[in-house]
């Protein structure tokens, strides 16, 4: 016997019908009332047809036996997953005699049915966040420290030329009240002063150190995403840079060899960017440059060996600009762009394994690429060597959104601390679905020995945070959110 459903944009219009004698006849069995619309269904032998509703029910039909759908009692059902342009599947897997249910808006899980029972397929949900294995002996150390004046999160930290840390901007909560405020933190006394203020609010803005010294500080949320402002540690005063072509947050800068900074990508309200645009510091005049091959809001971008720029990862899809929005819906893009500023235009370069954005990353001593995190499920860190223009992959490691990364001294080793992960509980996900949970945990990768290994945690779980390596060889984080999208003051060093 053939069946299908049938269906107007209303509910009220759906019925099962049966195809015969090259024409399709109604069969009289109604839709269940308040089910959402068609999709969800395979039929299962001795069960009949099985439909997962979009509010998390199970509904059985056989067509011989039964007079109508029938709503089966379980004691545990896939979380509700359903929305009319994000639509979950489900498929009858003959091979082990179940009915596989995936997918959906907001979900990377799978679920298998034997007819009376649903359970969590293996390895098809996302990983129960566990603890760190306890660290080596030799691991290193944190050490609290001062605090900053004002709870920060989406600010940025720039390493001066005499040691000491710039801190500049970010919200006291995401996507509201962005800071104008600054402060240098001294490694050497361990204490905070304050700096002069920056003309205008912002956060997810850049700040790049300029080759006489001076920060140039670029867009971002608030008043201050279509101009810029120049930093004077000098003098302790900001001064005017100009607009920019395009006005973006969420963009990337790098200092090119020249010593002109290359803005790149980001987005405005309601739209990824693709534009480019270079700043001339002796002019301090804005002009624009060859665009990206695809818009990119939140990629990551650094300056490799030669001089080229290479950009990596983010979403071309507009999520709103939340980061986690982009992590769960934004397509991240596994693609990667290389900048030539002498033919002042992009290529295509290697390929990640995996699509990432929220991910991080560092140049290391010799020259490669370290990038990691920015996925929602485990997956391996990614090393581009500079000389075959390949990426390596490492150990797959759990999904961080938003770590913060630092080259530990002697330029071979990684540190990876803190972040966001959605915590996944099979026991409980009918009723708590995925859980945005803030890490304290630290990793360190060995580049030399190709391993990972596991720090002492932080004192204060964070993401969308900021790390500095200092001159004394300690890794210094700030800020960051902890509540989840408030700022907060905590400071923390780690020594290897």
């Amino acid at each position: 016997m053939s069946l299908r459903w049938r269906t107007t944009r209303r509910v009220e219009a759906v019925g099962a019908y049966r195809f015969g004698n090259a024409a399709w006849s109604a069969l009289g069995v109604p839709w269940p009332d308040g089910t959402g619309y068609v999709g969800n269904v395979a039929y299962f032998v001795g069960t009949g047809f099985v439909r997962f509703a979009g509010n998390g029910e199970t509904w059985t039909w056989r067509p011989e036996l039964d007079p109508g759908w029938r709503k089966a009692a379980l004691e545990c059902s896939p979380p509700a997953r359903w929305a009319n342009t994000f639509r979950p599947a489900m498929a009858y897997d003959d091979s082990r005699d179940v009915i596989v249910l995936f997918g959906g808006r907001d979900r990377n899980d799978t679920w298998t049915f034997d007819g009376s029972t649903w359970a969590p397929a293996a390895g098809g949900a996302a990983s129960p966040v566990t603890p760190s294995p306890p660290p080596p002996a030799n691991a290193g150390s944190w050490a609290t420290l001062a605090r900053l004046a004002t709870g920060r999160i989406d600010q940025t930290a720039t390493v001066l030329q005499d040691g000491r840390v710039l801190v500049v901007g970010g919200s006291k909560e995401a996507e509201a009240n962005q800071l104008a405020t600054a402060e240098i933190f001294n490694p050497k006394t361990n204490a905070w002063s304050a700096a002069a203020s920056m003309a205008y609010p912002r956060a997810r803005h850049t700040a790049t150190l300029l080759a006489d010294g001076r920060v140039l500080v670029v867009g971002g949320l608030g008043p201050g995403r279509g101009n810029s402002e120049i930093y004077d540690p000098g003098t302790n005063k900001w001064s005017p840079a100009g607009n920019l072509i395009s006005a973006r947050a969420n963009h990337q800068a790098v200092r090119l060899a020249d010593g002109r900074v290359l803005v790149m990508g980001g987005r405005q309200p309601g739209r990824p960017l693709s534009s480019a645009e270079i700043f001339d510091p002796v002019l301090r005049s804005w002009a624009s440059t060859g665009s990206l091959l695809v818009a990119r809001d939140r990629p990551q971008a650094v300056m490799l060996p030669g001089g080229k720029v290479l950009v990596t990862g983010g979403v071309s899809v507009d999520t709103g600009g939340s980061l986690d929005a982009s992590v769960l819906a934004g397509s991240p893009l596994a693609t990667t762009e290389v900048y030539d500023p002498a033919t002042k235009v992009w290529i295509p370069g290697p390929t990640m394994s995996v699509g990432r954005v929220g991910h991080a990353m560092a140049a290391l001593g010799n020259g490669d690429v370290f990038v990691v995190g920015g996925t929602r499920d485990p997956a391996p860190a990614e090393i581009l060597d500079s000389r075959s223009d390949t990426w390596a992959s490492t150990a797959q490691v759990a999904p961080r959104i938003a770590p913060v990364v630092g080259v530990l001294v002697g330029g071979t080793r990684v540190i990876v601390a803190g972040g966001l992960v959605e915590k996944y509980d099979p026991a409980t996900v009918q009723s708590t679905g995925y859980t945005f949970v803030l890490l304290d945990s630290v990793d360190v990768f060995d580049t030399a020995r190709g391993s990972w290994s596991s720090a002492p945690p932080m004192a204060v779980a964070r993401w969308l945070a900021t790390g500095s390596m200092l001159a004394d060889g300690r890794f210094l984080v700030c800020g960051g959110g902890n509540p989840l999208i408030a700022g907060n003051d905590a400071v923390e060093g780690y020594t290897a």
